[in-house]
């Protein structure tokens, strides 16, 4: 195909394109197709490279942050959220996600044993205020039980999903075309609207653009004159992958911080069908200044103390550095929910948090109603996308490194969606 062309729009163009193949674009997507708007969505790479398919996938209630202590808003924007997600997933309200694979229908807080439990009384007794149950001994998930009796351990409905099923299911929803690109495209605007270039052999004309490409908004950003680093910012991560572990994990290490101390949840290994464990937390936050062998290390030694009953020298360990990119703030520090940036024809978004995602496109669909008005009247056939890939989850894109220490165990991830 080649020539400038809309996707079965009005003649000249589509009503929106969306830049950015994570779970906030590919949920705009089939959002503003419901609502009557056709679109095109360019994906740098297979969907979700980055901080969707680096996320750790779960739908946080808000109990984490309720523990944290920190900003009543980041709870109240992933409550309203997480009613979207569970009417999404249970019953197909408003998008139908019945086929996302749920990993866990709940997550655990827990706290190890030992003097330093005395000092997170004020984090537990938060958690427990916002609806975490504590569990009786003989209720302890299994990779619990061999703990001593000073293991404290809280329970918490809130699912987590297997990214890559999200994002499958995500592009199969009715909506415009996807279509992925090796490099970003070129963009700019003008009084006819948003004009793509380097889409394979084709231009793009649109009335309305989104940038929903996480760290690639930064380089669109540049093209349509705005200074990135004015909107936007990045946490980076060196998040870690464990294999050989017992169980499946889905919960939050507590400590003294406004972080947990490790958040860890659970895959399997395409190798041996073992499970993985996909650590992130304090531990991640921290590890940036780490190259891999200092990390795997590092990652250890927290594991040892969160899990003192665990052989942690018989797992095998990996990293993966992922440029997280968010809204900016004036500290610098996580922003209380998904921001977005309003320009002259587009609006850039960041979701912050994959929960965090229908907020995200909530606060866009908004937008878009009010700059267009409504769809351009002519209603598109859902486009079959299925031949469109989907990216590797972290442990399927290096070995998991047997001695715990080769510098080639980590590898880089762009950031391209929320995590």
């Amino acid at each position: 195909m080649s020539g400038e062309r809309g996707v079965g729009a009005t003649p000249g163009g589509v009503d929106v394109v969306i830049l950015g193949g994570g779970v906030c674009g590919l949920l705009l997507r089939a959002v503003l197709w419901k609502a009557g708007y056709s679109t095109v969505l360019v994906s740098k790479g297979p969907l979700g490279a980055g901080q969707t398919i680096g996320s750790q996938g779960i739908l946080h209630a808000g109990l984490k942050y309720a523990a944290d202590g920190v900003s009543r808003e980041i709870s109240g924007t992933l409550a309203e959220s997480r009613g979207w997600w569970r009417g999404a997933l249970t019953a197909g309200d408003g998008i139908d996600l019945r086929r996302v694979r749920v990993l866990a229908e709940r997550t655990h807080f827990w706290t190890p044993g030992g003097a330093i439990d005395r000092l997170v009384g004020t984090a537990a007794a938060a958690v427990m205020k916002a609806g975490a149950r504590r569990l009786e001994r003989g209720e302890f998930p299994a990779v619990f039980r061999p703990g001593n009796d000073a293991v404290a351990v809280w329970e918490v409905e809130e699912e987590a999903v297997d990214a890559a099923s999200l994002i499958s299911v995500l592009r199969d929803a009715p909506g415009g075309e996807i279509v992925a690109v090796e490099s970003e495209p070129s963009v700019e605007t003008d009084a006819a609207g948003v004009r793509l270039a380097g889409v394979g052999e084709r231009r793009i004309v649109a009335r309305h653009a989104v940038l929903a490409a996480g760290a690639g908004n930064e380089t669109l950003l540049a093209k349509l004159g705005v200074a990135a680093e004015r909107v936007s910012q990045r946490r980076p991560l060196h998040m870690l992958y464990a294999g050989g572990t017992p169980d499946p994990l889905f919960g939050h290490c507590l400590q003294l911080s406004d972080k947990p101390r490790l958040t860890i949840t659970s895959g399997k290994s395409k190798g041996d069908g073992g499970w993985v464990w996909y650590v992130g937390g304090e531990v991640a936050e921290r590890g940036v200044e780490r190259n891999a062998m200092e990390q795997i290390a590092a990652g250890r030694a927290e594991l040892r103390s969160a899990m003192p009953w665990l052989d942690v020298g018989a797992l095998t360990w990996g990293t993966v550095l992922i440029d997280r990119a968010e809204g900016r703030t004036a500290a610098g520090g996580r922003p209380d929910g998904p921001v977005i940036h309003r320009g002259e024809r587009f609006t850039a978004v960041w979701p912050t948090k994959l929960a965090m995602a229908p907020a995200a496109v909530k606060m866009v669909a908004r937008e878009i109603s009010g700059a267009l008005g409504g769809g351009s009247g002519t209603r598109v056939e859902p486009v079959d996308n299925s031949r469109v890939g989907v990216a590797p989850v972290p442990w399927e894109r290096a070995n998991l490194d047997a001695t715990g220490g080769a510098e080639g165990s980590g590898n880089r991830m762009e950031a391209g969606g929320p995590c």
